[in-house]
C-alpha cells in the first residue's frame, strides 16, 4: 500500500472503497492523509452473513477481527454510503461517522446491453393478455438464500383456484438443473437473460417474487431484487419481514 501512495501523490486525493472488501477499506485508511476524503460504500453486513453457517467458536474469532479493523476504519471515514437504512444503523456498533448517506438502488437499462432478438419477444407474445397472470423471479438460481418450493406452492393455489398463470423464473446458478425438473407448464426455467429481454418480461409480468429466505443479512436490509421488481412497477411478494415489509407497504407495492 506504500507504493499506492506514492503512486497517487496529488494534493487532495479522494478514495472509495467498497465493504465487505476489507482489505481494499484498510488500505485506505493506512494512506488516508489530512487532505483526503475517504469513503465507503456497504454493501453487505460482513462478518454478521456467517454467523447463522459457520462453528459459533469460530465466528466469535473472526468477529473479533473484524471488529478491531473496523474500528480503525471509521475512525479514518468522512462519509459512509449505503442502499440501506439498516446497514448505516448496523454500522454505529464500530463508530459514529458523522456523515451518512442513504442511497436506494436504481435500475438502469444500458444501451449497451443485448437488444431482445424477434423470436425471443414472439414466444412471449401469447402470454401477453388481459386473461394472462404472470409472475416473475430474477436472481440467482441457489436454494441457499432462495426457497422455490414457495414458487411451486403459489402456482398450484393460482391453479386450485382456476386462474390462468405462468411464473417465469430468469437466472442461473448452482441448483439450477434441480429446479428445472420441478418446473412445469405453469412454471418456466428460462436461464440466464439479457437486460433488456428481462425488461420485457417485467412488462408483461404483474408481480416480481422474491422467496428469500428469512435470515437476518435479508431482514435488516433491501436487497437489490426488491428495487429492481419496483423500477419494473410490479407488486412484489416475499415473507420478508423487517425493512423489505416496510419498504413494501409504504410504497403499495405489495
Amino acid at each position: 500500500f506504500y507504493k499506492l501512495d506514492k503512486y497517487l501523490n496529488f494534493k487532495k486525493r479522494t478514495f472509495i472503497f467498497s465493504y465487505p472488501i476489507l482489505e481494499s477499506c484498510i488500505v485506505g485508511a493506512l494512506i488516508k492523509r489530512d487532505t483526503d476524503k475517504f469513503i465507503v460504500d456497504i454493501r453487505d453486513l460482513w462478518p454478521d452473513v456467517f454467523k447463522d453457517r459457520i462453528n459459533i467458536y469460530f465466528f466469535r474469532i473472526i468477529n473479533i477481527f473484524y471488529k478491531i479493523f473496523l474500528k480503525f476504519i471509521f475512525k479514518k471515514l468522512d462519509l459512509l454510503v449505503s442502499t440501506s437504512k439498516g446497514y448505516l444503523e448496523w454500522s454505529k456498533r464500530y463508530g459514529l461517522v458523522k456523515n451518512q448517506y442513504f442511497l436506494p438502488i436504481g435500475y438502469h437499462i444500458s444501451k449497451y446491453e443485448d437488444k431482445i432478438n424477434h423470436d425471443f419477444k414472439k414466444k412471449f407474445e401469447k402470454y401477453n393478455n388481459a386473461k394472462q397472470f404472470n409472475i416473475l423471479f430474477i436472481g440467482t438460481i441457489t436454494n441457499k438464500y432462495f426457497d422455490f418450493n414457495e414458487i411451486f406452492l403459489v402456482s398450484k393455489s393460482l391453479e386450485r383456484n382456476n386462474i390462468n398463470h405462468k411464473i417465469f423464473i430468469a437466472g442461473f446458478g448452482e441448483d439450477y438443473e434441480n429446479i428445472k425438473l420441478l418446473s412445469n407448464n405453469r412454471v418456466e426455467m428460462l436461464g440466464q437473460l439479457n437486460g433488456n429481454e428481462l425488461e420485457h418480461l417485467m412488462s408483461i409480468s404483474s408481480i416480481g417474487i422474491a422467496p428469500y429466505k428469512r435470515i437476518p443479512n435479508f431482514e435488516n436490509n433491501i436487497p437489490n431484487k426488491i428495487y429492481e421488481y419496483a423500477y419494473g412497477n410490479l407488486y412484489i411478494l416475499t415473507s420478508l419481514k423487517g425493512e423489505v415489509k416496510e419498504f413494501v407497504e409504504d410504497n403499495k407495492f405489495g
